[in-house]
């Protein structure tokens, strides 16, 4: 997966997406619009891919639901299923392929995977610790309004993203975009000159930014990141499936195939500050069932 990550308030383009009940019980949102290189020798991510939706609970093993929609051929994410391998079934007149898996730490509840396309858009949504109904209910919600505006993507590229920096100050903590569309700059030290020159690197103006007080500097959470990554790629981490900075958490999530607590202390050694990262134990890596729906 090579793409960049740009905050933005996604229900303000797709106002369907405030409609549907079932994501009203989620606590948090973080929402943007992923782009990629237009060909590999690019530098810069300037090709529209693909919008976004976390919705998630507190705490580990949380409830929590990813919709992303594109209408590009295919969804860029780490750690994708193979379509193909999906069982059909028909929701609303659509064919929708579906997948489930029983959770771990709640039987009564599952882990549903589904991939359709509607109205020119490729959808993909994945659940973790929802109820099997619900989870129906939520594609559904979706398949049965009239959802998407073909003007909602003329304004795409109009507005340049934050700008982005290799290099940044040992204060700055991350940043993201709330409900509202505001930026939210997160800072270890926050102070009026820290304020204003974080503003200057990311080309952003001051007035309309709202300052939160973080504890782990976004270098730090890189520095983990990049760790994780490493030993996934050598495999030392053969039970980590995904990680990710999760900036608007101020941590990291890593998600994990084994609940084996030595080889959790592995991921936790790496963090000498403690406390920044949130491990999710994810039964994808198990055998899975079908999530069978009858044909309407």
């Amino acid at each position: 997966m090579d793409g960049n990550w740009k905050d933005e308030n996604v229900e303000e383009k797709f106002g369907f997406i405030r409609n549907i009940e079932i994501l009203k019980q989620y606590e948090h949102l973080r929402q943007g619009m992923v782009y990629v290189k237009e060909n590999v020798e690019d530098t810069n991510y300037s090709k529209f891919q693909q919008y976004e939706l976390i919705y998630y609970m507190d705490g580990n093993n949380a409830p929590s639901t990813d919709i992303i929609f594109t209408k590009e051929d295919k969804i860029l994410q780490c750690m994708i299923p193979n379509e193909s391998d999906f069982p059909s079934s028909t929701i609303s007149g659509n064919e929708v392929k579906l997948f489930k898996a029983k959770n771990f730490f709640d039987d009564s509840k599952i882990n549903g995977e589904a991939f359709f396309k509607y109205k020119d858009y490729t959808f993909y949504i994945t659940s973790h610790r929802i109820d099997e109904n619900d989870f129906i209910e939520l594609i559904k919600s979706i398949l049965n309004q009239n959802i998407i505006s073909n003007n909602a993507d003329k304004d795409i590229g109009v507005n340049e993203p934050i700008n982005e920096s290799s290099d940044y100050p040992d204060y700055y903590a991350g940043k993201y975009v709330d409900k509202n569309g505001n930026n939210i700059i997160l800072l270890c030290e926050d102070n009026n000159d820290n304020r204003k020159e974080i503003c200057n690197i990311l080309g952003i103006t001051e007035s309309k930014t709202t300052f939160k007080k973080a504890k782990y500097s976004y270098k730090y959470l890189t520095e983990l990141q990049n760790k994780i990554s490493q030993k996934m790629i050598d495999k030392e981490f053969t039970f980590v499936t995904k990680s990710a900075i999760m900036e608007n958490n101020n941590n990291i999530k890593v998600t994990v195939t084994s609940n084996n607590e030595s080889e959790l202390n592995k991921i936790k050694a790496i963090d000498t500050i403690g406390g920044a990262i949130e491990i999710q134990y994810d039964e994808n890596g198990m055998s899975k069932t079908e999530l069978l729906v009858e044909k309407e």
